[in-house]
């Protein structure tokens, strides 16, 4: 069979090709261990998978035990407010280094399925400056009071930072009640630590705590509320951008801002009593129904059993002969307390939501 120039006849294709000689004194090739390549392909994978928030989480989780582990020594021995400083300094610097990450991701990268766990993270750590002061507030009023105005004002700009570069759906009324809660988180404790209040005045002064946490849960509250679609969500796109992932960030808010509640209550010795956490529970009960709202539409069955949440709680603590629903006063900040008050208050609530 002719063949054209440059051309190989079948016959010469098909033959076996001798395997090449090796030259003497060269540096053999590189070729891969079989198991390198397996698990670098598994860890590939890994990552894939996770989006490396799983590395995120772990950072977030070895500062939290590590500044744990520096502050619990200092707690217990007669340390100065100055020689703690740079403990909270640590956890105002990872903060910044995080939202960094975070701006790095979105606005450069434009990688937003990371984003989601950062911005998490970012909601847990937010107040977490605050409540490390007001543990060490009472070993200098005026010096935790200056640091908790400068937290206070860098937790805001972190705030416009998830707002505008990193675009988190955060609309006015939610940012009015974050900045409140913000405020309230970085001062409450040097001014308990100032005020040194005690019998019922320290209760008065707790309960008027309360009252400034619950009037910016309510701006959230009735930002969750007012959604213009129900069922649908009005931004689709990156979770991220969702109005679902603002509803998340600030329930974590609300959250963490009732754990310094109580943190007050056992560091001052405060006579309360699990009642005086109902209204919170039922701004939280607001929350989660506006989130249902914007990530899966109405559901009635569901909004009925979130809804009967804190009224479910309210009567266990009567079944378990709760004797503290009768100590509120009218005629003081406890006034949203008393059960008739917390029915009528959180009942209208709810009948407005359910006529939406």
């Amino acid at each position: 069979m002719d063949t054209r120039p440059g051309e190989s006849s079948p016959s010469e294709s098909q033959a076996p090709r001798s395997p090449p000689v090796p030259v003497p004194g060269a540096t053999p090739a590189w070729k891969p261990h079989p198991l390198s390549r397996t698990l670098g392909q598994d860890w590939r994978a890994f990552l894939d998978f996770t989006g490396g928030s799983l590395l995120f989480c772990l950072s977030a989780m070895f500062i939290i035990l590590g500044i744990a582990r520096v502050l619990g020594p200092a707690l217990e021995q007669p340390t100065t407010f100055l020689e703690i400083l740079p403990t909270l300094g640590v956890m105002h610097l990872y903060e910044l280094c995080l939202l960094a990450a975070l701006i790095f991701l979105v606005v450069w990268r434009n990688v937003t399925d990371d984003a989601v766990s950062l911005v998490v993270i970012a909601g847990l750590f937010l107040l977490s400056g605050g409540l490390m002061l007001t543990t060490v507030a009472d070993r200098d009023p005026t010096g935790a009071w200056m640091v908790g105005a400068a937290g206070a004002a860098l937790g805001t700009a972190k705030l416009a930072a998830l707002r505008r570069p990193v675009r988190v759906d955060l609309r006015p009324l939610a940012l009015i009640g974050l900045v409140l809660i913000l405020a309230w988180n970085f001062l409450i404790g040097a001014r308990f630590a100032a005020w040194h209040p005690s019998g019922e005045l320290l209760r008065i002064r707790w309960m008027g705590s309360w009252l400034l946490l619950l009037v910016g849960g309510g701006f959230i509250a009735a930002d969750a509320l007012n959604v213009r679609a129900a069922g649908a969500d009005p931004a689709p796109g990156p979770f991220l951008r969702r109005p679902a992932m603002a509803l998340v960030l600030v329930a974590l808010v609300l959250i963490i801002g009732a754990v310094h509640q109580y943190i007050l209550e056992v560091m001052n010795d405060v006579p309360a009593g699990k009642d005086d956490y109902l209204p919170m529970l039922a701004v939280l009960a607001l929350v989660a129904i506006g989130l249902l709202w914007v990530a899966g539409g109405r559901d009635l069955d569901l909004e009925g059993l979130i809804a009967l949440g804190p009224l479910g709680v309210f009567g266990l603590l009567l079944f378990d002969g709760h004797e503290r629903f009768q100590t509120y006063r009218l005629d003081t900040v406890e006034l949203l307390w008393p059960p008739p008050v917390f029915f009528a208050w959180f009942g209208a609530i709810l009948l407005g939501v359910g006529l939406r």
